[in-house]
């Protein structure tokens, strides 16, 4: 119905190549590409709401009933995209809110919880965060043990890391992280 749609208008810009994306089998149907959309949204949603739309569509995350934990995709676009999307559509409406919900926007992110759990630590204090800096999310930490003379290097991915303070955070949900075996693999990790 037409109180569901909302009209944008490109103010005369023109749109650089790549912002309406053929979908679907037949590619009939259109729909504006992840870089687009951004600054769309941009005029109509909160800062806090804009930077969490920013960490989905740079997240490796959606609603998926295929998948066990009902997330999983490749992340749709990324931060340096959409910065490079604004430098060529200046004038669009959005576009500055855009801008500045990027400076807060984390790549990697793997769950909304995660991406809410990344704003609460990232964003300043005026915007109801921490203000404890950018951490790096899903962040590889390489752990060598070394059992009976043979060594031995495993790979664990922290939620959220702070590099510069050699901080990570786990963030646990009932959904990834109950059954026996998945408590004693967050128990190993967190050791």
């Amino acid at each position: 119905s037409a109180e569901h749609v909302i009209i944008h208008s490109t103010a005369g810009n023109t749109l650089p190549h790549g912002s309406i994306l053929r979908i679907g089998d037949g590619g009939q149907a259109r729909s504006c590409s992840p870089e687009l959309l951004f600054p769309q949204v941009a005029s109509l949603v909160q800062r806090f709401n804009l930077v969490r739309i920013g960490m989905e569509l740079c997240g490796s995350y959606a609603l998926s009933p295929s998948h066990p934990s009902g997330y999983a995709r490749d992340p749709l676009t990324t931060v340096s995209r959409m910065q490079s999307y604004l430098g060529k559509v200046a004038g669009l409406k959005g576009t500055k809110q855009a801008r500045w919900a990027l400076q807060y926007v984390l790549p990697r992110s793997a769950s909304p919880r995660e991406t809410v759990v990344a704003m609460l630590f990232e964003l300043p204090c005026a915007f109801g965060g921490c203000g404890l800096g950018k951490p790096s999310l899903n962040h590889p930490v390489v752990v060598t043990q070394s059992i009976g003379g043979v060594r031995r290097r495993q790979t664990y991915r922290v939620d959220l890391f702070w590099p510069e303070a050699k901080l990570g955070l786990e963030y646990d949900s009932d959904l990834e992280h109950t059954g026996a075996s998945r408590i004693a693999r967050d128990a190993r990790r967190r050791n």
